[in-house]
């Protein structure tokens, strides 16, 4: 499995920029979704193991979930901080 904390927000760009297809509004919401889903499943994991099963894999799970998370939002938010910088500059000029 490739580790994507690795990649800069730049190096993970594709060749058609995404906010050409679809709008950044849609991004945000994804990246929402994408939180509250993680959320929820950490929470189940917590009733899980605060119900004593003796699953001792739970807490990995969460925090590779939290890490997942966490990339995810730092290469989304990366990528669409240097898109609206482009368009304020393109506005600008």
């Amino acid at each position: 499995m490739r580790d994507l904390s690795l990649i800069s927000p730049r190096s993970a760009r594709a060749s058609v920029r995404t906010t050409d297809l679809v709008s950044k509004t849609a991004i945000h919401e994804a990246l929402q979704e994408l939180n509250q889903g993680v959320e929820q499943v950490v929470r189940s994991l917590t009733v899980l193991q605060r119900a004593g099963l003796d699953l001792p894999f739970l807490n990995g799970q969460k925090i590779l979930l939290e890490e997942i998370r966490a990339g995810a939002n730092r290469q989304i938010n990366g990528l669409m901080i240097e898109w609206e910088s482009e368009d304020w500059n393109k506005d600008r000029s």
